[in-house]
């Protein structure tokens, strides 16, 4: 073949999707997506950061039963408290880093890219910012309360 021929072929081939995409219904498809991710984004971090507020107010309820016997149980608050501040801190990342309507596609699209690769950062940490903490928590708690229990009878 020479080239000529390889030049027919070439032309003789269908055009690539994206090249007769319709712009408009690109961008509705995208609008549309975004809009999910950014709710999904939101609903996961206010879910998350009441179920810490939650965690730390069962905490400091038992803390108070215990009494003073229960103070290791502070830092099993603060942990938790830790964990919902990182996701309060994400709602207003996301807040800031929220783009005007008139924002070109292509602003969009690299914003939306760069959300992606940050919540990939975030599970890729997950152990050391999320279950370490909750899970250091739990074993505090835990752990308080067996020390402060009464021995069981040995009658």
């Amino acid at each position: 073949m020479n080239w000529n021929d390889w030049e027919a072929v070439w032309r003789r081939q269908a055009p690539p999707l994206g090249a007769s995409a319709e712009l408009s219904h690109l961008r509705e498809t995208f609008e549309a997506r975004h809009r999910k991710l950014r709710c999904t984004l939101a609903a996961r971090d206010w879910l998350e950061a009441s179920a810490g507020l939650f965690g730390s107010g069962a905490m400091g309820l038992i803390w108070w039963q215990q009494g003073r016997a229960g103070w290791p149980i502070a830092f099993s608050i603060l942990l938790c408290l830790g964990v919902t501040a990182v996701f309060i801190r994400e709602r207003f990342r996301a807040r800031r880093q929220r783009l005007a309507p008139d924002t070109p596609l292509l602003a969009k699209l690299e914003a939306d890219l760069a959300e992606l690769r940050h919540q990939r950062r975030l599970l890729a940490g997950l152990w050391t910012w999320y279950l370490g903490p909750i899970a250091a928590a739990i074993a505090s708690t835990f752990a308080t309360l067996v020390f402060n229990s009464p021995p069981w009878s040995r009658d």
